[in-house]
C-alpha cells in the first residue's frame, strides 16, 4: 500500500496518510465546491488500509476552514476508522483547533460523540508576531 500525498491548495487541504506509520493528517483549508470527488480517494484509500492497517492508527485533523459538505467527508472518514477500532485495533483521533474558535472546538466534541475512538483535542498556541 503507497503512501497518499496531496500537497493543499487554497481550496483543498493537505494530506498525508502513511500506511507503514498508521499517520493520517489533513489540515489547511477544505472548501471544495465538489468535495466528493476530492474525498473519494480518500475514503477508499482508507478503505484498502483497514484491511491491512499498522499497529496504531492516528488521525490528525487539524483544518483552518471547511465548508458543510467537506465536514461530511470527514465524518465518513472517522467513521470509517471508528469501525477499525470497533474491530479492537489501536486507533486514536486528534483535534487540533484555535483557542480563540469556540465552533471548531465544539465540532469536534460532536464528531467526538459521534464515534467510539479516542479522540483528543489539541489546543494550537497563538502565532507570535514581532515587528522591528
Amino acid at each position: 500500500m503507497n503512501l497518499l500525498y496531496i500537497e493543499s491548495t487554497d481550496e483543498t487541504p493537505h494530506v498525508s496518510f502513511d500506511p507503514e506509520k498508521g499517520t493520517l493528517e489533513l489540515s489547511g483549508k477544505s472548501i471544495l465546491n465538489d468535495p466528493d470527488s476530492f474525498f473519494i480517494d480518500l475514503i477508499e484509500w482508507v478503505d484498502l488500509y483497514i484491511s491491512q492497517p499498522a499497529k496504531t492508527t492516528s488521525f490528525t485533523i487539524n483544518l483552518e476552514s471547511f465548508n458543510t459538505s467537506s465536514l461530511k467527508q470527514v465524518l465518513n472518514l472517522l467513521l470509517k476508522l471508528d469501525e477499525l477500532f470497533k474491530a479492537n485495533n489501536n486507533v486514536e483521533a486528534y483535534w487540533i483547533y484555535n483557542k480563540d474558535e469556540d465552533v471548531m472546538h465544539e465540532l469536534g466534541q460532536d464528531y467526538a460523540n459521534m464515534v467510539k475512538l479516542p479522540f483528543q483535542f489539541i489546543e494550537k498556541k497563538p502565532k507570535l508576531s514581532v515587528s522591528i
